[in-house]
This record gives structure tokens, sequence and C-alpha cells, in this order.
């Protein structure tokens, strides 16, 4: 996979007009996917944002990895054996080697391997992996990595520390413009009779 794969790939299977609200791309932090080029082509009309996972976390926060990726396996596993095990289905090579399934089989096996799989697996597993999640914390409980006994335990905390921080900063500012609106309204324009007003409410 290079540059241009991924640029091809964006184009042909993500698309610029699938959807009419601004999407998110989840995906490794593989070097096309985070190069300049990369990131100049997301900027043509994707309405999308990027979330990079760092290297060695995709156990722990990739949707596939966590919840569903062994099961799709392990049905793509028992078509293959069952193939394997039927007879005349197979051609070989002048050597005697036996050639590989050809590619409309292949695919069937990935549809019905994909077909196998709950839908709301696959919709829980992007919450138990934290990407869907609701951004107030009342959700938190549901990511896998944060529970108790699990490698990242300690981020729960950090995130909820993190949100009142915001939260802080965030209530501190909108006091801070309502107080210059009230300032600005009394004092700006220049007349008397609010500038008298205002003193006398001072006093």
């Amino acid at each position: 996979m290079d540059d241009s794969l991924t640029t091809d790939w964006l184009a042909k299977v993500v698309g610029r007009q699938l959807f009419g609200s601004e999407r998110l791309l989840v995906w490794d932090s593989y070097r096309c996917h985070i190069s300049q080029a990369t990131k100049t082509e997301m900027k043509t009309g994707y309405r999308m944002q990027m979330a990079v996972v760092p290297g060695g976390c995709t156990k722990y926060v990739q949707p596939a990895d966590v919840s569903w990726n062994a099961g799709f396996k392990a049905h793509l596993k028992q078509s293959y054996d069952a193939w394997l095990a039927e007879e005349g289905n197979k051609t070989f090579t002048k050597g005697g080697n036996m050639r590989a399934a050809d590619k409309r089989t292949i695919v069937s096996w990935v549809r019905a391997a994909w077909a196998s799989l709950d839908v709301n697996l696959i919709k829980r597993s992007f919450k138990v992996c934290g990407i869907t999640v609701a951004a107030d914390g009342s959700e938190d409980e549901i990511v896998h990595c944060l529970k108790a006994g699990q490698p990242c335990a300690a981020g729960r905390e950090m995130l909820q520390q993190a949100r009142g921080t915001e939260a802080a900063v965030a209530m501190e500012e909108e006091e801070d413009e309502g107080e210059t609106f009230v300032n600005e309204n009394l004092i700006d324009d220049g007349s008397d009779d609010e500038v008298e007003e205002y003193e006398n409410v001072e006093e």
C-alpha cells in the first residue's frame, strides 16, 4: 500500500458523496495513512475527520480486532476447510501443486462470513472501542480497555478529569463573554444616561 493506492481507495471506496454530514475515518498509523499526500487528499471534499490509532493499540480500540474479527476469520476457515475436503473442485499445476481457490469462490466465502456477523455486534463494537460513545462520559463503562483489570483502566479517571477541566474552562469563558457583553452594552455608545446609570449601579 502506498500514497497512490490510498488516494485511489479513498476515491473509489470511501467517496465524497455517500453522506450529507461530516464523517469520521478511523485507521491505523501506517505511513500512507498519515502522509502529507493523504492529508492533502482528505481536504478535497471528503467532509471527513481522520482519527489515527497509535501503533500497538489496534488490539484495544479497533472494533474488528476487539469484537468480531475472530468470528469472521473462523467462518472463513470453515469455508476453506470444507472446500479442501471436497473432491473434484480443485486444479493442479504441472508439478502437482494444488492451485488456490478462484476469486469468485473466495469472494463467496468472505460474503458468507460477513453475513454471519450480528449487526448489533458490529454496532456495539464501535462503542466498546470508545469511538461512538457519548461525549459526556455517560457510556464510559462500555469501553472495554477502560474497565477494571484492563490495560487502560486508569484512562477512565483521566478522561473524567479532562472533561471536568474542559467544562470549567468553558464555563469561565462563557461568564467572561457575558460580562463583556453587559459592559459593552452599558458604555460602548457613550450615552450620558446609560453612563450615569452605570455609575449609580457601581456606587
